[in-house]
């Protein structure tokens, strides 16, 4: 096998983590990426998937400490700090939650999932204004992303 080619376990952990993310069994995929990280503990995807799993399984207090470590190992990872920020605003810490989704999106200003990504959490801070401008932005990036479109059109209304 050469040197770049994917662990197949690890591939086969991914796998069954997007499928049970896929079906919505948050707390399954918690434990698949958590298996992942145990078997590669430095392989950046699965500690990342680890983390926005927490989120989804609406944990996300314990996300943070497994954000905070990938954070300080690839600072310019945009998801990073987009997850930081998603998890941040969950926990009523707006102030924070939209400085790194800030973050992210000077790491990527032509990704439009970023700029929405922004919007929401300035929707969560009650900034609705300024969401609304993050998601213009996700459109003007994505015009035809029917997630950029929706919320740009809820917050509008």
């Amino acid at each position: 096998m050469p040197a770049s080619a994917p662990d197949p376990g690890l591939v086969a952990l991914a796998r069954r983590a997007a499928e049970l993310e896929s079906r919505g069994a948050w707390a399954e995929a918690v434990a698949a990426w958590s298996s992942a990280v145990e078997s590669h503990p430095s392989f950046l995807p699965a500690r990342l998937g680890l983390a926005q799993a927490l989120i989804r399984a609406g944990k996300p207090a314990d996300a943070l400490p497994v954000l905070g470590r990938i954070s300080a190992a690839a600072p310019n990872v945009p998801a990073v700090w987009l997850a930081l920020a998603v998890a941040q605003s969950m926990l009523g810490r707006h102030d924070l939650a939209v400085d790194n989704a800030k973050r992210a999106v000077a790491l990527a200003p032509n990704v439009a999932a970023v700029h929405a990504g922004l919007g929401d959490v300035l929707r969560q801070a009650g900034r609705l204004t300024d969401a609304a401008d993050a998601y213009r932005k996700a459109v003007a990036k994505a015009p035809d992303d029917p997630d950029a479109l929706n919320k740009l059109a809820v917050i509008e209304r």
